[in-house]
């Protein structure tokens, strides 16, 4: 059986946790940041780390995220980023979308 692709967008200090924890497990992890310094924190521990923005098509195919079973939005402050990374993740055909939210009205829309 093939192990899981997990995409985690958003290096913060829960995403860069689930990151490392995700590649502790064996799992194969893309993670995305525009920050290079939250990139390189992670880097070591993960198969892929790129710096990029989630909200961008373009970026996330190059950083291989069609590839991924399940993405992660671990970015939770603003909602139109939430929103743009999840409407990016369905048009590549990811299965599975988590998305981190800031509060219950967050959760309503997304």
């Amino acid at each position: 059986m093939k192990n899981k692709t997990v995409a985690i967008l958003g290096l913060g200090l829960f995403g860069a946790s689930v990151a490392k924890t995700l590649a502790n497990q064996e799992v194969e992890v893309i993670a995305m940041d525009k920050n290079m310094e939250r990139v390189e924190e992670v880097m070591d521990h993960v198969e892929q780390a790129v710096q990029g923005d989630f909200t961008k098509y373009d970026q996330l195919v190059s950083a291989g995220v069609d590839a991924a079973d399940v993405a992660i939005i671990a970015s939770g402050e603003r909602l139109e980023t939430s929103i743009m990374g999840v409407l990016n993740l369905k048009k590549l055909g990811v299965a599975e979308v988590i998305v981190k939210t800031k509060n219950k009205d967050y959760l309503e829309v997304l």
